[in-house]
């Protein structure tokens, strides 16, 4: 376990991991045909958004010819 001095006198910040397993699930809109400038796009939403409604943001923003 190590200790690392923050910025602040007499704090210490202890560094810690778990493991969680989780199931992942994600839409894939894809144009017919892809070529050298097209992006794959990620996008991630929160508990204000649905997955349904962040691709019609993202294929908004970025338009159709990316995946």
């Amino acid at each position: 376990m190590a200790w690392y001095k923050s910025g602040m006198a007499g704090e210490a910040i202890e560094h810690r991991t778990f493991s969680a397993r989780i199931d992942c699930h994600y839409l894939v809109q894809a144009p017919q045909e892809t070529g050298p400038s097209t992006l794959l796009v990620a996008t991630l939403h929160g508990f204000g958004q649905n997955p349904e409604m962040m691709l019609r943001l993202t294929a908004a923003l970025l338009g159709p010819r990316h995946v």
